[in-house]
């Protein structure tokens, strides 16, 4: 049976006061249990926040997992704690697949083009999306809608298909 392929975006930590990977983990669990959460397949971007947070569940619950990366892991993680880089050193070994999609350099627009990949691969969208309507998450919102997409907000709730987050 082929898994359901559910690519995430959503904000950084300091943007989501409310959120902690104990808090993403609780609402997974509530949502479905571990048995189907293991008939998905995660995509994360490999950020701090809600990317860290889906891959900690995936190794944590069994659930296989791609890692789409903007840049090569030493730019990604410059600046980042000992236990933020260690996580994501975690998270490369665990990986189904690892795609960098930039090079050794800093770019902005590779977080767009990471977004793109991770959606482009999934069939669906999970967010943590807090209303902000600028920035990488809404970025990747949008695009999601306009490939058709179904983005589901863990804040709301609620699924969105075509029409405007």
């Amino acid at each position: 049976m082929a898994k359901t392929r559910i690519a995430w975006t959503g904000h950084r930590p300091k943007d989501l006061p409310d959120w902690s990977d104990t808090k993403f983990r609780d609402t997974l669990e509530a949502i479905a249990p571990d048995e189907r959460w293991r008939n998905a397949h995660f995509i994360v971007g490999g950020a701090l926040g809600v990317d860290s947070w889906a891959a900690k569940f995936a190794m944590t619950h069994g659930v296989t997992f791609d890692l789409h990366l903007p840049f090569t892991p030493g730019v990604q993680s410059r600046g980042w704690s000992d236990f933020d880089k260690e996580l994501l050193e975690d998270s490369i070994k665990m990986a189904s697949e690892v795609r960098i999609i930039g090079d050794n350099h800093y770019d902005v627009a590779m977080y767009q083009k990471r977004n793109i990949s991770m959606v482009d691969t999934a069939v669906q969208v999970f967010t943590i999306w807090s209303g902000k309507r600028y920035g990488g998450t809404w970025n990747c919102i949008q695009y999601a809608h306009r490939v058709q997409k179904p983005v589901f907000n863990l804040i709301t709730g609620k699924v969105r298909r075509v029409t405007q987050p």
